[in-house]
């Protein structure tokens, strides 16, 4: 995974661009079996993050059903906060945004966790799969419309 992510790195920054990535939560060490954050089964100490300039923390799933009832929203403002500071400590650091999906949390969920991470992330990547995947249960316009007046707040 580092070295596709630095070849897409290569490719993006010779047509002038910027660079994001948004690694998949195996990859930066989200156990959904155990519904916590491992940072020894993580791919970001191995990242070259020269060059990259955002990146998308893909920890949603520890919101699912299968994590909130035995880990609640602080597994996942935990993993966030520990990310985002490890990579924060790298001398070159991109902005950072956490990702928030409908498909798996309900908007008070989401809310929750965005109060928590308000001044630790610059944003929030919020996915709203309704057409697309198996049935997106919290898709719907109203949701929608109180996860982002909490992040407008």
């Amino acid at each position: 995974m580092p070295k596709a992510i630095d070849r897409g790195k290569a490719v993006v920054h010779t047509g002038c661009r910027d660079y994001g990535i948004a690694p998949d939560g195996q990859y930066i060490g989200i156990s959904t079996r155990a519904c916590r954050f491992d940072s020894g089964a993580s791919i970001l100490p191995a990242i070259d993050w020269t060059g990259i300039t955002l990146f998308d923390i893909q920890a949603q799933r520890l919101l699912g059903a299968d994590c909130i009832g035995r880990a609640g929203v602080d597994a996942y403002v935990a993993a966030i906060n520990s990310i985002a500071s490890d990579v924060r400590a790298r001398s070159s650091f991109p902005k950072i945004v956490a990702q928030l999906s409908f498909r798996l949390t309900t908007p008070d969920k989401m809310i929750d966790a965005i109060k928590q991470l308000s001044g630790i992330v610059g944003g929030f990547y919020i996915a709203y799969p309704n057409n697309v995947g198996p049935p997106c249960s919290h898709c719907s316009p109203a949701n929608l419309d109180q996860v982002l007046q909490a992040i407008h707040q």
